[in-house]
């Protein structure tokens, strides 16, 4: 797989919120998700203590299966 075929995948709490070109456009769709907000949720997607909802969770994978940070 090319890297031009690579896919970028955001999942919010199991539901997918699409496929993307790039991994900064899918940042952008977690970044303007209504569930999120920097302090509830680490760098690597999950819930801080600060959410009150302690399973919430953001992820992003690309079509290759590797793991992405939400932010740098």
């Amino acid at each position: 797989m090319g890297e031009s075929e690579r896919k970028f995948i955001v999942w919010h709490n199991g539901e997918m919120l699409g496929k993307f070109d790039t991994l900064e456009e899918a940042r952008q769709v977690i970044y303007n998700h209504p569930d999120y907000k920097k302090s509830w949720y680490g760098k690597k997607g999950r819930a801080t203590t600060n959410n009150p909802n302690e399973n919430a969770y953001f992820k992003i994978y690309d079509t290759e299966g590797y793991g992405w940070y939400i932010r740098d």
